[in-house]
């Protein structure tokens, strides 16, 4: 009887290792969570060129703008404002709370 029992024992003690060997072996699933599209890189160099051309800082202009648009990745159109096509270079500000992209 004792040897039965023992039997027993191990021999459900031995489909419990099994299993938890099994269980490692599955490969779980991985779940990849979906990135949003990145925005299309364009030339921050011409298009700062382009926004700045009628700036009496130029060189000042065209730094400022290539950080913005580095960070945006936009650039509003013409020279001045229409900040709407761009929000996120119309959001940025200087330490001061002035706007910072020209």
């Amino acid at each position: 009887m004792a040897l039965s029992k023992t039997l027993i024992s191990c021999t459900v003690l031995s489909l419990f290792i099994l299993n938890l060997i099994h269980a490692a072996e599955v490969p779980t699933e991985t779940v990849s969570v979906a990135q949003p599209p990145a925005p299309p890189k364009i030339d921050c160099t011409a298009e700062c060129e382009r926004r700045c051309i009628l700036s009496k800082r130029g060189d000042t202009c065209r730094r400022v703008c290539g950080e913005c648009c580095a960070t945006c990745g936009c650039v509003p159109p013409g020279t001045w404002g229409q900040y709407e096509a761009c929000p996120c270079y119309g959001q940025q500000k200087t330490h001061g709370g002035r706007q910072k992209c020209p």
